[in-house]
């Protein structure tokens, strides 16, 4: 999982480089989709002044984000990235 999440931020053309990455607050939990399990994901290259608690208890999301703030769900069956986006510009 880390190393598909790594993949794509590595393309980001803003972000792209090994000592950015590894800077990435990556925030997850199990969910149910469907009936099938997955791992939904959050990511952030600054959490700003966010305290740990209210990262640990909500997905930060940013509408105008860029691509320092995506969503992603692994798929821990097919090992795949089902879904990933950037939250984007407002």
């Amino acid at each position: 999982m880390v190393s598909l999440i790594d993949a794509r931020l590595v393309s980001n053309k803003l972000f792209g480089d090994k000592a950015r990455i590894a800077k990435y607050a990556i925030q997850f939990r199990g969910e149910t989709r469907e009936d099938r399990r997955v791992v939904r994901l959050a990511g952030a290259c600054q959490v700003f002044d966010t305290p740990a608690w209210e990262l640990s208890a909500q997905f930060m999301h940013v509408d105008d984000g860029g691509q320092c703030f995506f969503d992603a769900e692994y798929d821990p069956v097919e090992k795949r990235l089902s879904y990933f986006t950037y939250h984007g510009y407002a």
